[in-house]
């Protein structure tokens, strides 16, 4: 090819055709070959990988195969698309031709296989093309074991729609014994960029590793983008800008030449170009320039447009039409409303009176009797006694103490009590106070003559005091 010599390549960095010598390391993808070989080596039965087209499944089946063979073991590598029935083409990969019975003649080398210790493996490719009777007979190749070690390790390769066919009843049984299940993921667009420069590496001689690179950032940048994590689409745009990019004799592979070969795969490019990535391959000057070209040509444009534009007056405002104003019907008046009598009310029976109860007012208390008027004693004056002789002095008696009756005034009056407050109840409020007891009556203190004459005629003796016999 003429662009290996331009960029200084001893073989295709970005050949279609699955490489081994070409794996790129990624995480995922030594995850996945080492769990591969881990099963197998453990006598795991039936291994299942699936993954979309492109994504690199064929090129790990080829780097397993390619490791089992340096343990002298027998592998058999078919696709199933072009395999046929998977009896006869087993046969034909293991290098037995028999004559009836494809599967005891499979049966005959497996043990024989076992016998001298070797490992045998059958790496199916594009499993979900197989048929129904392909997954039955698969079936009977992973119940063959001895001393509880299996005969022959199956790997299955294909599309998700593997796993639809297997959930069906056809495949059903087939699933139940698959112990082990993986999956590849596309790159992301690191270890796409990083996937192409490991590529190109590989591709050139010892003697060149010191050569300027091949892609620009920016076109690496595009690829990564573009491709879509896919290693085989990846392979086909970066191929195509490399045989590209020869053909000018340019010395980087630069955006524009990555999007002459996306153009070319339309069916295959994910996603859509950058227009600023396309650019950055350009010396700056010429997208300024061309910006302020288009810019000068939009501001001319418009200026011309408004210059050119006559100028357009308001139509005038269309003259007002002037309804004739129709003189207003009179209005009868109102009749008058009917008013009717109101009906007579019967009046209401005379509601029977209610006579408050009488009350008696209470009696007024009698009068107390008067007072009888006491009258003072009348005390008769004693007579002086006529003088006597000087020579016979008698003794003068001794007065007897004038006793001065006390007379008290009478009470006053009892005043009458008021009426009660309410006519047939008497409250205790309302009785009238008990009259008043009459004060005694003092009587004047008698004379000691007195008491004795008053004795003496109750005792009847005849003799008083004071009274000559």
């Amino acid at each position: 090819m003429s662009y290996l010599k331009h960029f200084a390549l001893a073989i295709p960095p970005f050949a279609s055709t699955p490489d081994p010598s070409f794996f790129f390391p990624s995480h995922d993808y030594s995850n996945i070959v080492a769990s591969l070989e881990f099963a197998i080596r453990r006598d795991f039965g039936i291994v299942k990988l699936v993954g979309d087209d492109g994504t690199g499944k064929t090129t790990l089946s080829r780097l397993l195969q390619s490791n089992l063979a340096h343990d002298d073991a027998a592998v058999a590598m078919l696709d199933a698309r072009a395999a046929g029935r998977i009896l006869p083409a087993l046969c034909a990969c293991f290098g037995l031709q028999p004559e009836a019975d494809h599967f005891e003649a499979l049966r005959r080398f497996l043990l024989s296989q076992h016998h001298f210790g070797r490992l045998t493996v059958a790496i199916i490719d594009e499993a979900h093309h197989l048929e129904p009777e392909d997954f039955k007979a698969l079936v009977r190749l992973e119940r063959l074991d001895v001393e509880k070690k299996k005969l022959l390790q199956i790997v299955l390769l294909g599309h998700s729609q593997l796993d639809e066919r297997l959930a069906q009843p056809e495949g059903s049984e087939l699933a139940r014994y698959i112990v082990f299940s993986l999956a590849t993921q596309p790159l992301n667009e690191e270890e796409s960029r990083r996937y192409l420069l490991h590529r190109l590496r590989l591709a050139r001689p010892p003697e060149a590793e010191d050569e300027p690179q091949v892609f620009a950032d920016t076109a690496l940048e595009q690829l990564a983008r573009w491709g879509g994590g896919k290693p085989y689409v990846l392979n086909l745009l970066a191929e195509s800008a490399l045989q590209k990019a020869g053909e000018e004799g340019a010395k980087l592979v630069l955006p524009s030449h990555v999007l002459t070969a996306a153009r070319a795969y339309p069916g295959l490019v994910s996603g859509r170009p950058s227009r600023l990535s396309l650019l950055r391959g350009v010396p700056w000057s010429v997208p300024l320039l061309a910006m302020a070209l288009v810019m000068s040509v939009i501001i001319a444009l418009l200026t011309w447009k408004r210059e050119s534009r006559p100028v357009d007056l308001p139509p005038p405002p269309p003259p007002a039409v002037v309804a004739p104003v129709e003189a207003p019907k009179p209005v009868p008046p109102p009749a008058p409303p009917k008013v009717e009598a109101p009906k007579p009310v019967p009046a209401p029976p005379p509601a029977a009176k209610i006579e408050p109860p009488k009350v008696e007012a209470p009696k007024p208390p009698p009068a107390p009797p008067a007072a009888p008027k006491v009258e003072p004693p009348k005390v008769e004056a004693v007579p002086a006694p006529q003088p006597e002789p000087k020579p016979q002095v008698a003794a003068k008696p001794k007065a007897k103490p004038v006793v001065k009756p006390v007379v008290k005034a009478a009470p006053s009056p009892v005043e009458q009590a008021p009426p009660p407050s309410h006519p047939g109840q008497v409250s205790p409020d309302d009785a009238a106070p008990p009259p008043p007891m009459p004060a005694p009556v003092a009587t004047p203190t008698a004379s000691p003559q007195e008491i004795d004459l008053q004795d003496a005629k109750q005792a009847g003796s005849g003799v008083y005091p004071g009274k000559h016999r």
